[in-house]
């Protein structure tokens, strides 16, 4: 999984309320599906979007799938 920088405050795109990536046009499958209202003290690390995608980046079952995903970002 490619991951921004972490920032101690939360999402490093995330600024004075609004995502960064709306006004680039942006808007990433993961932050979609995110809430910048999650905080360590309501996070539920099992459920945590990052690490469901995680886990499907490491089920042997996807390799093939993320080989060629990793080949296309290479180009």
């Amino acid at each position: 999984m490619v991951q921004a920088k972490q920032e101690a405050g939360g999402c490093t795109f995330f600024q004075d309320g609004l995502c960064e990536l709306h006004a680039a046009g942006l808007k990433p499958t993961e932050g979609r599906l995110s809430h910048h209202t999650i905080t360590m003290e309501n996070l539920k690390f099992g459920m945590s979007l990052s690490w469901n995608v995680a886990k499907e980046w490491l089920d042997e079952r996807n390799f093939d799938t993320i080989r060629e995903i990793v080949r296309i970002m290479g180009k």
